[in-house]
């Protein structure tokens, strides 16, 4: 009687494995996303006037910190 029953279940699991917890990249693309989100928010407040000039450079360098 052979192991080989186990291959397929083990990369069953793996795949559900990396579904379930991602691989990684999504965190990333998420964090990448909310801050051109807010670069763009912060920059359509300046134009609009909102912000003076050295609000939108201390929010601008927050963003990259």
């Amino acid at each position: 009687m052979g192991f080989g029953f186990l291959i397929p279940i083990l990369i069953v699991g793996a795949l559900v494995y990396v579904v379930m917890n991602g691989n990684g990249f999504e965190g990333k693309l998420s964090q990448d996303r909310r801050e051109t989100d807010a670069r763009q928010i912060i920059n359509e407040r300046y134009a609009k006037g909102e912000l003076n000039e050295d609000e939108f450079e201390q929010m601008k360098k927050k963003l990259t910190d």
